[in-house]
C-alpha cells in the first residue's frame, strides 16, 4: 500500500527561543554570511539556514589622537 505524502509547511519557531528584533540593528547568519538590517522592531526571530540570526556588533571607531 502506498502512503500519500502531504505538503509540510515549515514549523513556527518555539516561542521560548524567540528573542524579537531590534530596530536599526544588523543581523547576520554565521553559516552563509547573509546580513540584514532591521527596519521594524517585532516579536519574531530572524532565521537563516535553519538557525536564529545573531546581532552584528558595532565596529569600534579608531581613536583620533
Amino acid at each position: 500500500m502506498e502512503r500519500a505524502v502531504k505538503n509540510q509547511l515549515p514549523q513556527p519557531a518555539d516561542l521560548k527561543t524567540q528573542a524579537g528584533t531590534v530596530l536599526g540593528k544588523r543581523y547576520f547568519c554565521a553559516k552563509c554570511g547573509t546580513e540584514v538590517l532591521c527596519s521594524r522592531a517585532g516579536t519574531g526571530t530572524l532565521e537563516c539556514c535553519g538557525e536564529p540570526m545573531k546581532i552584528k556588533e558595532a565596529k569600534p571607531l579608531p581613536s583620533s589622537d
